[in-house]
């Protein structure tokens, strides 16, 4: 798979299908940075329809906090007068030399802020012993019927889908993107989104959509298991094949998204994700007062 030569968050072809905007934002010592984000009715929503945004210096060098102060002030002025900022910061793990400085803006006075926990896989360290030994044995049994890894083709879409939706049905929750945007996103953007699927005979045992959200991250955006094969646990064998994929393709992480809700820990769905071998890291969202 060939990368986006800049960070999904920033590319611009991605933002204008997507309907999101990218500000430039010029400081006084000359650097230049890019920032996504939309605008919603009173609110300013950075980023624009996805995870998580930031300030992201055109250099790719190191961000300071003073930069990152001139650059809020720089921005709130120019952009989201009188609005309300809604702010999803990255997840600590990612390019701290960048975020790390943008992490620590919240102001009390200025600001309130919810800190969600985040989970991701580093591809670079993680081995099938860093799952708990239930999951080891789940894998071994996965292993053993067959289930062959394959990436979706346009004809595949529908039926991976129908998996999704029916697993979220189950527990009485919808998918987020219907079908046709599916089809859309993985169609016209197939360097950064991709369907992967475990089939067993004829079935679709457990699929993923996910996306590269930002060089070497690889964000989990849906995963579901078929509901008439979880006894064989599939989504077991499907993050070690995720995995083993990322690592072929010099991906160095397996972002799995939060395991909470407005900084409320959701234990069951955080314990799922630990037991695969993945790090917690903490997440937060920032709002103006």
């Amino acid at each position: 798979m060939i990368m986006p030569s800049s960070p999904l968050f920033w590319d611009r072809d991605f933002a204008r299908h997507h309907k999101f905007s990218i500000a430039d934002i010029l400081i006084s010592n000359g650097r230049t940075f890019l920032l996504n984000y939309q605008i919603a009715g009173d609110s300013l929503l950075v980023p624009g329809r996805l995870t998580f945004g930031g300030f992201f210096p055109r250099d790719k060098k190191s961000v300071s906090r003073e930069e990152s102060r001139e650059l809020m002030k720089v921005f709130r002025n120019e952009s989201s007068a009188g609005r309300m900022l809604k702010w999803k910061l990255p997840p600590q793990y990612l390019s701290p030399e960048i975020f790390l400085a943008q992490n620590e803006l919240s102001n009390p006075a200025a600001f309130s802020e919810i800190i969600d926990f985040n989970q991701h896989i580093d591809v670079t360290q993680w081995k099938t012993e860093k799952m708990s030994k239930g999951n080891q044995k789940k894998l071994r049994q996965s292993v053993s019927v067959g289930m062959n890894l394959k990436t979706a083709t346009t004809d595949d879409i529908l039926k991976c889908y129908e998996v999704l939706a029916l697993n979220r049905e189950a527990i009485g929750a919808q998918v987020t993107m219907t079908l046709s945007e599916v089809q859309d996103a993985v169609l016209n953007f197939p360097n950064i989104y991709q369907i992967m699927y475990l089939e067993l005979g004829e079935k679709v045992a457990a699929m993923c959509l996910t996306v590269d959200i930002y060089p070497k991250v690889r964000y989990v955006l849906y995963w579901s298991d078929n509901l008439s094969l979880r006894n064989y646990s599939p989504v077991v064998l499907l993050c070690e094949k995720l995995v083993e994929q990322a690592r072929k393709e010099g991906i160095q992480f397996l972002d799995l998204g939060i395991s909470s809700s407005n900084g409320s820990l959701n234990e069951g769905l955080h314990r799922f994700k630990q037991n695969l071998g993945a790090i917690t890291s903490l997440k937060k969202t920032i709002f103006s007062n």
